[in-house]
């Protein structure tokens, strides 16, 4: 099981962080440490089910009043609600690997199967099992019958694929992964993602992602439209998780000039791909701004281009002499 987590190292000067401390106290905080290591190690997919409010504030060691900490994380956005479960906000993609804990495990513990009881593995193999609980791995090797066993398994049966009941909540017990319950003619099935509410349209990311879809198509006419709402959620992710990007006014300034630069528009057309490259445009634009370029809009340039044009044409036709008295 998990022995860390990974922590943003600007997570207590971050705008969420603050916000909670201001509202809870440094309790608050402390509080929502305890309850990322708490489903380290007993939720590691982030997704708390089976806990009501108490729940979630016994895990995190709440003191203050009552349901007072579970109202600030969920509207502070450290907590997703969906169909009734809790979820911690973006768990999966600040800790990839803890969130894969147990299927890590299950894995390994067919790994070790294959080399001590080939026998067994071969049954679970033949069944599409890729990994195996702790309960089940124990039942099945100590099991007269296992054929049975595996077949429970391969349908989905109730206890096997249970875990271990977790230590704070002695009578919850959490549903093993469904890509235990894969049939033999089944390919197998990875844990279903997060799915993350909608942000509202009038909230900063989804304002972002439009600047950078009319910008783009400004200079871009034949860019595909883009899903709004994906858009704005790396771009939520951005904004809370990237110290480079927390700042919107910073980042808007960095969408116009990438989305309209002769080179960069061609190369940042997303903002996966605007994240991946910020530090780059960043730098990019600090040097066009030392070297006395302001930086212009596509649309200005132009306009610029084609008045510098013209007075070459004028040139040309009538000579400098009258070009200047024109002027």
């Amino acid at each position: 099981m998990n022995s860390d987590i990974r922590l943003f190292i600007g997570f207590l000067d971050h705008p969420k962080t603050v916000k909670l401390q201001r509202q809870l106290g440094e309790a608050g905080v402390l509080s929502l440490l305890r309850l990322w290591l708490w489903a380290a190690q007993n939720r590691p997919s982030g997704i708390l089910i089976g806990m009501d409010e108490d729940d979630i504030e016994i895990a995190a060691r709440w003191e203050g009043e009552k349901g007072a900490f579970n109202a600030v994380a969920t509207r502070l956005r450290f907590l997703d609600t969906l169909e009734g479960t809790y979820r911690i906000h973006n768990w999966t993609e600040r800790n990839t690997w803890q969130s894969d804990a147990e299927r890590r495990s299950g894995a390994s513990r067919m790994a070790r199967m294959a080399k001590t009881r080939p026998d067994l593995y071969k049954l679970l193999e033949h069944a599409g099992i890729k990994s195996i609980s702790r309960e089940s791995y124990e039942e099945l090797t100590a099991s007269e019958h296992p054929c049975k066993v595996v077949e429970r398994l391969a349908t989905g049966a109730s206890s096997p694929l249970l875990t271990s009941p977790s230590p704070a909540f002695p009578s919850d017990t959490i549903p093993f992964p469904s890509s235990l319950t894969n049939r033999a003619d089944a390919q197998p099935v990875e844990e279903e993602k997060e799915r993350k509410a909608e942000l509202p349209v009038d909230s900063e990311p989804y304002r972002l992602a439009k600047l950078m879809r009319d910008t783009h198509k400004a200079n871009v006419p034949t860019l595909r439209e883009p899903d709004l709402q994906v858009w704005a959620q790396s771009l939520d992710d951005a904004l809370n998780f990237d110290e480079s990007m927390n700042d919107p006014v910073m980042v808007e300034r960095v969408i116009r000039w990438a989305c309209a630069d002769r080179f960069w528009k061609a190369h940042i057309q997303s903002p996966r791909k605007l994240r991946e490259k910020f530090d780059q445009l960043t730098a990019r634009m600090a040097s066009e701004e030392e070297c006395g370029r302001n930086w212009k809009s596509s649309a200005q340039r132009r306009v610029e281009e084609n008045h510098s044009a013209a007075i070459e044409a004028e040139r040309l036709l009538f000579g400098d002499e009258d070009v200047d008295d024109q002027s």
